[in-house]
Formats: C-alpha cells, structure tokens, sequence
C-alpha cells in the first residue's frame, strides 16, 4: 500500500508537471507547492538527508538497510524457540542501555555511546576468545576478526557495518533527529538478539540470570567453553561444556538435566 501511494503521488506530480509546461492546463503557484509536497513520499526514500516544510529525512536509506538486514540476521538466528525475545532480557543488551539513557537528552550522544558500548563489547570479544585484534585499528577491521573466526555471521557484520556508519557520520557532525536515533538504536537492540543464547561471546558472569530464565550465570556463553570427552569435576551436568566457573563453582552447582525437562 505503502509503495502504491508513493508512486501514485509522483506519477500524478509527474502528470500535471507535463500537462503545465504544454499549457494544457494552469497551475498556480500553491497548487506547484503542493504537488512537489506530494512527491516527499516517493523521493524521501532516495535520499540521505532531507527536510521540507518541517518534514524530516535523515538517515532513511541507512535505517531501511538495517532493518532489513536486522530481520535476516534474526530469520537465521539459532537461538532455543522456546526462548522468547519479548520476555527476556538479552544479556547483550547492556551495549544499548546508556544510549536509551542518553536519547532524551541528546540524540547523538545516545548514537555516539552507541558506537562506544559496540567497540568496547567487540573488543572484549576477540581478547576472551583469544583473536589477536591488537592491530586491528578500525572498529570494521575487529568485526572482520570475529566474522572470519565464525563468531558472528554475514548479515550481522552487514548491520553492525551499516550501524556504525551511520554513528560516525554523526560523530562527525551529521545532525541525527530524535526519531531516527531512537529507531536506530531499537533496531540495534534487535540485532543483539540475533546472537543465539549460549554462543553470546561475552565471559561475563550474568547476574540478572535468574529473572531473565536462564539456567546458569554463564548459559550465554557455555557453547564457547572446552567440552571434554569424557567430561570431568568442571563439565556442567546440563550443557556438558566446562563451567567458566571452574570445578568448584560446578561442584557447588546442584542442577542437572531434570531442571531444563
């Protein structure tokens, strides 16, 4: 429907456009206006920036972008289905949560810290699943690390590119509206989810385990640890992988496969 009244309203621009200039029929001037008005639909999404008569397009293209790729990367996430994203809080979801603080104060601060929260998090990726990224510079040279080690897969490197396009140019001093910041960093949080529970690559013990209806401290990221055959005093009863706990802390575990059934 979207795209129907798009281009139906640049065709008929098109149309009295044409019909004026062979004097078929006159136009004045208001009645110009608002047919250039009724091609804002249409253009708006050809554009990077614009803002005619108060209505505002930054960002369009670039937010289009990853939200489709967002959606891709979801559609091959290989997280539990039982898992639902809209009742859980992703233990990924720290990288987002100061940019969402910071929103209503300053939008490009919000996208700014954005872009802090993902390098800082990307960093500590590839230094606890020992990936030498120490010359790796660019935030878009760590993210190639990590995807050519298997730890984050095509359409997630393709938004997480895009995402931190869009935060350098307004680190740079592209002016960045409410709206699309908000969008921008929604769509980020999303993409978070895309990351399947037990492959998240952050070491972190998760303290908010419990109400988010995880197992264990370390369930996010259990797919990463060693699994030993046979298994030994440090192989969790449940996911067979070492505890990052160690052999005490798994000792002192009580759970066994009778608490996920």
């Amino acid at each position: 429907m979207e795209k129907i009244i798009s281009y139906s309203s640049f065709a008929l621009f098109i149309l009295i456009l044409f019909l004026s200039i062979f004097n078929v029929i006159s136009i004045d001037k208001y009645t110009f206006v608002l047919t250039i008005f009724l091609t804002i639909p249409f253009i708006s999404k050809y554009i990077e920036s614009l803002n005619i008569f108060g209505n505002k397009f930054y960002f369009r293209k670039s937010i289009e972008k990853i939200e489709q790729l967002t959606n891709k990367a979801l559609e091959e996430e290989s997280s539990d289905k039982d898992k639902d994203s809209t009742n859980f809080q992703h233990p990924m979801s720290y990288i987002v949560e100061q940019s969402q603080e910071l929103l209503e104060k300053d939008p490009t601060l919000a996208i700014a810290s954005l872009r802090i929260g993902f390098e800082k998090s990307l960093r500590n990726f590839c230094e606890n699943l020992a990936i030498d990224a120490s010359n790796k510079y660019s935030l878009k040279a760590v993210i190639k690390a990590l995807e050519e080690n298997g730890i984050i897969k095509q359409y997630q490197v393709d938004a997480l590119e895009e995402i931190i396009n869009v935060a350098n140019k307004v680190i740079h001093g592209k002016n960045i509206s409410y709206d699309d910041a908000k969008q921008i960093i929604e769509l980020a949080e999303r993409l978070i989810y895309s990351f399947p529970i037990g492959y998240v690559p952050d070491f972190k013990e998760n303290q908010d385990y419990e109400k988010q209806g995880f197992i264990c401290e370390w369930e996010h990221c259990i797919e990463f640890q060693p699994l030993k055959n046979p298994p030994d005093d440090a192989s969790c009863k449940i996911f067979g992988h070492d505890c990052p706990g160690g052999a005490e802390k798994r000792k002192k575990c009580n759970k066994t496969l009778k608490d996920i059934m």
